[in-house]
């Protein structure tokens, strides 16, 4: 009987143990849970035209503009997408044949 006590010692020791760590890990995650959740699943975003025709316009002197209005969809639903913005890597601008190219920066008329 004596051998055993030791060995139950250890087991119960043991048991504690994970008893603890698991209280301490539900804490943290309880607490920071947000931030883990943000890092490990973050958002999806989508970027879609509302029209994607775009609405015409003109300017005073004539020229022709279309303006397009973005729509940014959260995919995952999850977390919150925070500091986000929708930058324009170019602008085309329609040529005499119909086709579009790059703009040079001028405006014309």
């Amino acid at each position: 009987m004596q051998n055993t006590m030791p060995c139950l010692h250890i087991v119960d020791t043991v048991a504690a143990v994970f008893t603890a760590l698991g209280t301490v890990g539900v804490a943290l995650f309880a607490i920071y849970g947000d931030w883990f959740k943000d890092r490990l699943v973050g958002p999806r975003l989508s970027v879609s035209f509302f029209d994607p025709k775009g609405d015409q316009t003109f300017y005073g002197s004539g020229a022709k503009a279309y303006f397009y209005h973005l729509k940014v969809k959260n995919k995952s639903g999850r977390s919150a997408a925070r500091g986000t913005r929708v930058v324009i890597r170019g602008i085309s601008q329609r040529t005499p044949s119909g086709q579009f190219g790059r703009n040079s920066g001028k405006q014309s008329a």
